[in-house]
């Protein structure tokens, strides 16, 4: 007889938040799967923006949604075929749990750029290896999960566990562009954003050798920042600053012109982390013009840029800036997301306090900051797409203008004839 499929989770029902327990069903191992004994996970700002915003990627989100991407635990069962691990294996599973594993991205383990992903919850089980009883893809607010061994990292004895869950989502999603763009010895990189994410780009930045440049609104939050992550100096936004690269981990949309105030005019690139608009809108831009575009975004990395980050995590010493939770302090958890996380922490939830679970109240959320979880919808790229086409590259824009204006007046032209029965 294999292990129970049973998996006590979190799981709220709709978009205030209500997080309450719920048992369900996981699917059986297979022979290339490992079952998970989830000890901790991570609570990402993603998870409390696809369930305000009812919105995943690239669908509606399915309720009761069970949210966690930043999973860290130990394996307890393995299926007949599993090579890399063993039971009593420390592991970490990320943003990902299945993709079509037959494309270029996939053979080099970049699985997010695969159009066939799986996304670790609110997602379709696209190819019929990560199903269980929810209508999507569940997360690691849960006791156990079962995952294909390809997509679990290996979380080295060096590393704290309850550190490690962080590093699956935050980690990765801070080094990708880091290494897209080669910084390393002498780059000149600056971080927007101080929160959790950007708390760990400028712990790896430095990690790579780069001269590293902490910004922010306030001159004392930016100071602060070098003091605790250890960033080389501090900035305000719009001083001019010569950087190389900038990764900017701001959630919401944003003035872009101050931040592009401090990059190399000549080569310096911007790239957005947060989920808003300007991000997309940007990520559409730079596909465009070839890659050339000085703002561009970044989004999670695959399998093996995950490993990559654990294992130099591991080796140098960097952990994330945590704090430990019980399960039933997720409201206050959600709010502090919600408000900024100014502390720059990642919260991440104990799972030993799971089965001690009850209905947990609906966070009290700032009724001004509701905007920045509405679904992003083509209408909401328009002017973004525009305004950084045209800093990007004002003559595809112009050209573009012209195109427009000329078929108006050609429309207007045989409408005029035909009124006059020309």
């Amino acid at each position: 007889m294999g292990p129970t499929r049973d998996a006590r989770c979190l799981a709220c029902d709709d978009t205030t938040c209500a997080f309450r327990p719920l048992v369900i069903q996981r699917r059986a191992v297979g022979p290339k799967d490992i079952l998970i004994q989830i000890k901790f996970c991570g609570v990402c700002a993603s998870d409390l923006w696809t369930a305000r915003s009812g919105q995943s990627v690239g669908c509606r989100t399915a309720f009761p949604f069970v949210p966690g991407h930043e999973i860290a635990g130990v394996v307890a069962a393995v299926g007949a075929d599993v090579e890399a691990f063993a039971v009593g294996d420390r592991v970490g599973v990320g943003c990902l749990v299945d993709s079509c594993q037959a494309c270029g991205a996939c053979d080099a383990r970049d699985e997010h750029r695969c159009p066939g992903q799986v996304m670790t919850y609110a997602s379709p089980d696209r190819h019929g290896r990560c199903g269980g009883s929810t209508p999507q893809t569940a997360g690691g607010y849960a006791d156990r999960v079962v995952v294909q061994e390809r997509f679990a990292i290996a979380i080295p004895a060096a590393l704290p566990l309850e550190a490690a869950g962080p590093l699956m989502c935050a980690g990765t999603t801070a080094y990708a562009p880091l290494k897209r763009y080669g910084a390393g010895e002498g780059t000149r990189v600056g971080v927007v954003g101080l929160g959790g994410v950007g708390a760990m780009a400028v712990k790896l930045a430095k990690a790579l050798g780069c001269e590293v440049t902490a910004i922010s609104r306030s001159k004392r939050k930016a100071a602060a920042a070098c003091k605790k992550f250890g960033a080389d100096r501090a900035a305000v936004l719009g001083e001019a600053a010569a950087l190389d690269l900038v990764i900017d981990t701001v959630p919401v949309a944003h003035d872009l012109a101050a931040v592009r105030a401090l990059l190399e005019p000549a080569r310096g690139k911007l790239v957005l982390l947060g989920v808003h608009p300007q991000s997309f809108a940007a990520n559409y831009v730079d596909k465009l013009l070839g890659g050339t575009a000085p703002v561009t975004m970044s989004w999670i990395g695959g399998t093996a840029c995950t490993r990559e980050v654990v294992d130099l995590c591991a080796r140098r010493k960097i952990a994330p800036e945590i704090e430990v939770v019980p399960v039933s302090e997720l409201p206050a958890v959600l709010e502090a997301i919600d408000a900024g996380n100014d502390a720059g922490r990642r919260y991440v939830l104990d799972l030993a306090t799971l089965p001690r679970a009850r209905a947990l109240r609906a966070p009290a959320f700032s009724p001004a900051g509701a905007k920045k979880y509405d679904a992003i919808g083509a209408a909401q790229l328009l002017k973004p797409f525009f305004s950084l086409l045209y800093a990007a590259n004002p003559a595809v824009v112009s050209g573009v203008a012209q195109i427009v204006f000329g078929l108006v007046v050609l429309l207007g032209a045989r409408a005029a004839k035909a009124l006059r029965g020309e």
